[in-house]
């Protein structure tokens, strides 16, 4: 697609129509070309016992909640497909609404306490390396040198919040997988009840 067709996308919101477009499946038989990777995130149950055996992927990403019936999974377990299972996979939204409800109960943005006091700090620091070396930097000059010096904003904070939750939750459940020989949904499972055991427990509440 050009720039220029890509623009006029936006404006339509739609690419079908383009003079230049090439037309290569006429119904859902797409999804069913082979890949490496498939990624449902649309609907639930896209992936069903009706048409579990036309996928020719290796990995099904699962984007949406629940796209794949419990049928259509054992179908594809059984030939080798590997499941990266909505539980991880979609809880991207949920952990950034988690963040958003503690950010509502401080009533401050995060950051706001520690953002200019990171960015003097790191100034301090771009000081004494010119002192030590005798490097005359002159960030002013530099766009990437500015980026690197200022306070993290909140987007900022919350995107590496969400990338370490993801990366803790993925760690975890492949850890969990590989000592209860499970696939990685069941093991998803198993790390969620035991969290939930040792809060019980922690709380002494009995299971």
């Amino acid at each position: 697609m050009s720039l220029a067709d890509s623009i006029r996308s936006k404006e339509l919101e739609e690419v079908k129509g383009f003079v230049n477009a090439q037309k290569y499946w006429e119904d859902e038989s797409a999804i069913y070309q082979q890949c490496d990777i498939f990624i449902p995130a649309a609907f639930e149950k896209t992936v069903n016992a009706n048409n579990a055996d036309k996928f020719n992927c290796k990995i099904i990403a699962e984007g949406a909640n629940g796209p794949t019936t419990m049928a259509a999974e054992d179908k594809l377990l059984a030939k080798g497909v590997i499941f990266l299972p909505d539980i991880l996979l979609n809880a991207g939204g949920v952990t950034v609404s988690y963040l958003e409800w503690l950010k509502n109960l401080k009533h401050i943005n995060p950051g706001r306490m520690t953002r200019r006091w990171e960015e003097q700090a790191k100034h301090r620091i771009l000081e004494v390396i010119k002192m030590s070396t005798g490097l005359n930097i002159n960030i002013k000059d530099s766009k990437l040198a500015k980026k690197m010096l200022e306070g993290p904003s909140e987007t900022d904070l919350v995107h590496t919040a969400l990338e370490q939750s993801m990366i803790e939750a993925v760690k975890n459940i492949m850890a969990t997988s590989q000592e209860y020989k499970v696939n990685l949904r069941l093991a998803a499972y198993i790390s969620a009840i035991n969290k939930l055991n040792e809060h019980f427990e922690i709380s002494g509440v009995e299971a």
